[in-house]
């Protein structure tokens, strides 16, 4: 049994762990290495990240619903089709990251760069972005509905219908 809901973990070294499947529900982790480690469809939901380095990482298909992320990095990791729905991302470095095809509905990101982040048929339906950072991103396809990209940084970012643009001159 991988169940770990609840545990907290601080200045943990998970570096290349496979962490695939386990369930760190409702977990507090300050601080915790996990550079490259694999957390494919692991259950995440109403986790805390605190100053967790989490680059590299593979969290496809993962349940982060209702998770905190606080000045974490997820610089190139891969969060293709995973379920953020209500999640809080603050000050988190996520350049170069994937979440191709993922749940971002209801997410408040805050302070929050996502250069070169690909974010192709993403949902990010009533997301909110505020002081962020889209530039070089690919929103194509992307579900927007309720989510006001006018207020995030853009510098030749591609929009939900192909647009490529730069700063707020996006008219959807």
């Amino acid at each position: 049994e991988r169940d770990f809901s609840g545990i907290e973990l601080t200045r943990t070294k998970l570096q290349g762990a496979n962490l695939k499947g386990i369930n760190l529900s409702h977990a507090r982790l300050l601080q915790v290495k996990l550079q490259s480690a694999n957390f494919t469809q692991a259950i995440l939901n109403s986790t805390s990240f605190e100053l967790a380095d989490l680059s590299h990482a593979v969290i496809d298909e993962a349940n982060l619903s209702e998770a905190s992320l606080c000045d974490c990095n997820l610089q190139r990791a891969s969060l293709e089709r995973v379920n953020m729905s209500n999640a809080m991302l603050q000050q988190v470095n996520a350049e170069d990251v994937s979440l191709r095809n993922a749940n971002l509905e209801n997410s408040i990101i805050v302070e929050t760069s996502l250069d070169r982040a690909i974010l192709e048929g993403a949902n990010l339906t009533n997301a909110m972005l505020t002081e962020s950072n889209l530039d070089y991103a690919n929103l194509r396809g992307a579900i927007v509905t309720g989510c006001d990209l006018s207020e995030p940084y853009k510098l030749n970012t591609i929009m939900p219908d192909g647009q490529v643009v730069s700063n707020h001159d996006y008219k959807p």
